[in-house]
């Protein structure tokens, strides 16, 4: 990938995947600090731009352990080799590393390149978080998951993480505890009553009932503002 197709996804201290030392990345992860977690990645796959997200537990910076991305569909792992030495310089740090990839439905292949952490991309992704985007622009349920950054604790393809994963989760069965939970926020989760509206939080949950294998049915913003106004009072 170009430096401009990266910036396309990714701005900010970045973590790359190159075959070489000094080659093309083939993917980027954003990292805001060493030892952070990963925020989005970005790899090329038939010529196509994929925006990856963490997944499982998410990863560490060079100096962690294995980073997991994932996007619909496929899975990108990468894994340092603490024992190979560590390149310091302009900032940077880099050790070799293996890159482990999966797609549906097709055998796991491997890489052997270098891994490397520090680079600043400058370019045009515009990310935002919660607090900056208190309203998200679409009311589409995998772009309220991936906007409203729910990938973060719950995992890209719903394995979970830091949250519960969704694929065949009991819970998802109850539309009630599910809008709920989203309007509430339970534990460490954030509330999104102030930030979704019924149409968003709609289209989210009938999404996590309705993908990874799961047959839940779809939820319906009136079903939402009912559940909102019996919370409520």
């Amino acid at each position: 990938m170009t430096t401009e197709e990266v910036g396309h996804v990714i701005k900010g201290r970045s973590c790359r995947f190159t075959y070489t030392g000094v080659g093309d990345p083939v993917l980027v992860i954003e990292v805001a600090e060493a030892g952070a977690p990963p925020g989005r990645g970005v790899m090329k796959l038939n010529g196509k731009l994929v925006e990856l997200q963490a997944g499982g537990r998410g990863g560490q910076d060079v100096v962690g352990g294995a980073t997991m991305m994932q996007a619909e569909g496929l899975r990108a792992i990468i894994k340092p080799d603490h024992e190979s030495g560590e390149v310091k310089g302009n900032g940077e740090r880099r050790r070799e590393g293996a890159l482990l990839f999966k797609i549906e439905g097709a055998d796991e292949v491997g890489f052997w390149g270098f891994y490397s952490c520090g680079m600043v991309v400058k370019g045009k992704a515009a990310a935002k978080t919660r607090a900056e985007s208190p309203e998200l622009a679409t009311n589409t349920g995998a772009e309220v998951y991936r906007q409203g950054r729910c990938y973060v604790c719950h995992g890209a393809l719903g394995y979970g993480g830091v949250g519960p994963q969704f694929r065949g989760h009991d819970n998802l069965k109850d539309d009630k505890h599910v809008v709920g939970a989203i309007l509430d926020g339970p534990g460490e989760m954030p509330a999104f009553a102030d930030t979704l509206t019924n149409e968003q939080i709609a289209a989210v949950s009938t999404y996590i009932r309705t993908h990874w294998g799961n047959d839940y049915g779809s939820v319906t913003p009136d079903r939402v503002a009912e559940i909102r106004k019996s919370r409520a009072e």
